[in-house]
């Protein structure tokens, strides 16, 4: 009678790492304009409309609240959420991520939105003496300007629950306040101050360090903006001369390198600058002379040096006001939005520049419409991955995004060791703002006598299903891959991939005399080599690997039997134990070094029960 067994299985591997980073052949269409599910019918009157990739923050004019909607990827704009109704004339200082930092008066409240849970936290006074205009953000430290009356003012800095005094109280008025980053990580802070007597100076300061002046003087200063890698940007104004926008750059030694960006006729406002992926440099801003508007552009070397002659991107009559233009910059690109005025209102329009593109922005774009220019509120970007929002006629919110980002893809882990011969491949991907368009389904296959790492990526299919059952052929490892593609063509680079191994079946071995197969439903591929017979050998050529896992039936009186390779002992493994349906036990020799040998299984026990019912090569090709 056989021995009473179980179905359970220890089938424990060493493996190829779950994961293996590929790269794809190459993706992305070019960037693709798209409108997104609006924010409509709010019922609010919108004002200071502010945008971030996840969330919209606003004050409904009617009611003096204010109000946040969050966006998850692949999904729709929730409802909206008011998170506070303060009884005032609230004006948002900045909202990103559903962090919304606004004022009443000289009162600096905080709240947060759950985007989970839709749920506001109760508003946080952060200051009763804060200085409009002066809020600033880099990583988690956000500072602001306090006014201590008597004339005086100071810079504060707030680091989790630490209250840091950033500039002493002097007797100045701060117009301005930015933080911002520079190459290594190093932390900047600029301002603008003004003395009693109207004069204003603009400085910027490694934290902790001593502040340097940029500027020239006797001008005045304003839309500071720190972009990529220690670049500052700002707009000077000296004398009766049109504003012009100017760039510093700080080096390696800390030392800050100022330049004029050449312009137009008109008076700068809103500058925005990038670093390229190929090391230059890319500026964006708005222009206003009289009663002609334009957007323009300008290139410069990565670190320095001068600034091309400005490019006009768009032009027309009329005014571009403030609420009216937005732009961003990022190592993902450059985006301009504005909304032109024409005679019936004003066309929403945005254009973008792509990493790598030399410089070029791609086709301006026609976005949408407003009715009335003056109800015309353009949402100020928080990074250039962010959608382009505005309102018309005061109650509907409007978004679309130049959506250049491609999917993310999530594809199920896979069994280390594939006993039915069977790899269940499963994925799905998730998109900021276009549905998902198809998957490109890839395999690679390793055989028993391959020790190479190398995998060599075959398509399968170009599909919109999320699952497929592959066929792991004996001895095999198999590996799956999956590249998700949006509908803006924007295809994804890079993809983990899942691997699982069949095991070489008992009938793979060459076996002396002595053996005997037998069936048996419940075994690997429903059969076992089984002996008594000392002596008696299974053996497997050209295997290229110094380790092996044995699958057999274990029972209480099982025989035992020695692992080797070309003749040299790796390991000596018994067979007797709980009853065990498959069991695969780790036999190897790292000393042997790599090189093809004979895999041989031999019986070293007399008279007892031995069923083999195959061997596990690594599922890493290294061995």
């Amino acid at each position: 009678m056989r021995p009473r067994t179980s179905r359970t299985a220890i089938l424990t591997t060493v493996a190829l790492a779950a994961t293996i980073l590929a790269v794809a052949p190459p993706a992305s269409a070019a960037p693709t304009w798209v409108d997104a599910p609006d924010v409509a019918d709010t019922g609010d009157q919108v004002r200071q409309l502010h945008s971030s990739a996840s969330s919209l923050a606003w004050v409904d004019a009617a009611a003096d609240d204010v109000v946040a909607v969050v966006r998850k990827p692949g999904e729709a704009w929730s409802a909206p959420v008011v998170l506070a109704s303060p009884g005032a004339s609230p004006h948002i200082e900045s909202a990103d991520s559903g962090l919304v930092y606004y004022r009443v008066g000289s009162t600096l409240r905080s709240v947060r939105l759950d985007p989970a849970t839709l749920t506001a936290s109760t508003p946080v006074d952060v200051t009763t003496s804060y200085v409009p205009g002066t809020l600033a953000h880099f990583g988690d430290v956000v500072t602001w300007a306090e006014d201590l009356g008597g004339g005086q003012q100071r810079v504060v800095a707030q680091n989790g629950s630490t209250l840091q005094v950033v500039r002493p109280a002097a007797a100045v008025t701060y117009r301005e306040v930015v933080g911002g980053f520079a190459p290594g990580d190093q932390s900047y802070l600029a301002w603008v101050q003004e003395a009693a007597g109207g004069a204003q100076q603009l400085y910027v300061e490694h934290w902790g360090g001593e502040p340097v002046l940029l500027g020239d003087t006797g001008s005045t200063y304003a839309d500071l903006d720190f972009s990529s890698s220690g670049n500052l940007t700002w707009v000077e104004t000296t004398g009766s001369n049109p504003a012009r926008v100017r760039v510093a750059i700080v080096g390696a030694s800390g030392q800050w390198t100022t330049a004029d960006v050449p312009g137009g006729p008109g008076a700068a406002s809103d500058p925005s600058v990038s670093r390229f992926a190929n090391g230059g440099r890319a500026i964006v801003w708005r222009e206003q002379g009289g009663g002609t508007w334009s957007v323009r552009s300008a290139t410069a070397p990565a670190s320095g040096g001068k600034w091309s002659a400005a490019a006009t991107l768009a032009t027309g009559s009329g005014a571009l006001a403030p609420d009216t233009y937005a732009s961003a910059s990022g190592f993902s690109g450059q985006l301009a939005s504005w909304c032109r005025p024409d005679t019936t209102g004003c066309t929403m329009q945005g254009a973008f520049r792509a990493p790598g593109s030399g410089g070029a922005w791609g086709a301006v774009t026609d976005l949408g419409t407003v009715a009335d220019a003056s109800d015309a509120r353009l949402a100020p970007f928080a990074n250039e991955s962010s959608p382009t929002a505005w309102t018309g006629a005061g109650d509907d919110i409007h978004v679309s995004v130049n959506d250049h980002t491609a999917p993310t893809t999530t594809t199920q882990a896979a069994s280390p060791v594939a006993l039915d011969n069977v790899l269940a491949a499963q994925w799905s991907a998730v998109d900021d703002w276009s549905p998902i368009s198809s998957y490109q389904l890839q395999v690679a296959d390793i055989g028993p006598r391959d020790a190479s790492s190398s995998l060599d990526w075959r398509t399968v299919s170009t599909t919109t299903a999320t699952e497929r059952n592959l066929r792991v052929a004996r001895g095999y490892t198999r590996c799956y891959r999956v590249f998700a593609t949006d509908a803006g063509g924007n295809a994804e680079a890079d993809a983990t991939a899942r691997c699982t191994t069949a095991p070489l079946d008992d009938r793979d071995l060459r076996r002396s005399a002595g053996w005997e197969a037998v069936s048996d439903a419940k075994s690997y591929r429903g059969t076992l080599m089984r002996t008594k017979q000392r002596g008696a050998k299974l053996a497997y050529s050209n295997y290229p690997f110094n380790s092996v896992k044995l699958l057999f039936r274990r029972f209480p009186k099982g025989g035992t039997v020695e692992i080797m390779l070309s003749g040299q002992h790796v390991r000596t493994l018994s067979t007797a134990g709980p009853a065990m349906r498959e069991v695969a036990l780790p036999a190897s020799r790292p000393d042997l070094g790599k090189r093809n040998r004979v895999l041989q299984i031999q019986v070293v026990s007399k008279g007892r029960l031995v069923l083999i019912d195959g061997v596990i090569p690594p599922t890493n090709p290294q061995g």
